[in-house]
């Protein structure tokens, strides 16, 4: 199994401006192709296609983000929750209960047909997690410390949901 590394779409591989996409980050697309070069899978795990979003907005949302990667060229194989495979045009199929669609081909890109897949919850299984949100525990972290991090984080994403 190659090396994984699970990283989340607004925040991180683009500045957060949701639900608009931000412009791309390009310290963390310069490391995701270096991680790309040397084999690792890349799998971008996002909010964006949680099953708790009302349709369409779900749709719409994996829609925009899976035209975002393409279009600036950000390396990724696969998307937490999505099935992914080349573009075809097959109005009204359907994966289980699941409706097939569709990202058209466009001068940047190829195209593709996507799925939600049901089994979408819980956390994937990766190597290594890259997230804007992220607070690690790291040995000798007193849990005072911790707390306060943890309520920098919260106060930080507060912030950024205001901005936007």
């Amino acid at each position: 199994m190659p090396l994984t590394v699970c990283v989340d779409f607004d925040g991180t591989i683009c500045h957060y401006a949701f639900p608009e996409c931000g412009e791309p980050r390009r310290e963390v697309v310069d490391a995701l192709q270096a991680l790309r070069e040397e084999g690792w899978h890349i799998m971008v795990h996002s909010a964006r296609v949680n099953s708790s979003w009302r349709e369409p907005e779900r749709t719409d949302r994996c829609r925009e983000m899976l035209a975002y990667l393409l279009d600036h060229g950000i390396p990724f194989d696969s998307i937490w929750g999505v099935a992914m495979w080349p573009y075809h045009d097959s109005p009204g199929l359907r994966i289980g209960s699941e409706p097939v669609h569709h990202l058209a081909p466009t001068q940047k890109h190829e195209g593709c047909a996507w799925a939600f897949r049901s089994y979408g919850a819980g956390k994937p299984a990766a190597h290594v997690y890259l997230d804007d949100r992220a607070v690690v525990p790291s040995p000798g972290l007193s849990s005072t410390d911790l707390c306060a991090q943890c309520r920098q984080m919260a106060q930080r994403a507060n912030d950024q949901y205001k901005d936007s």
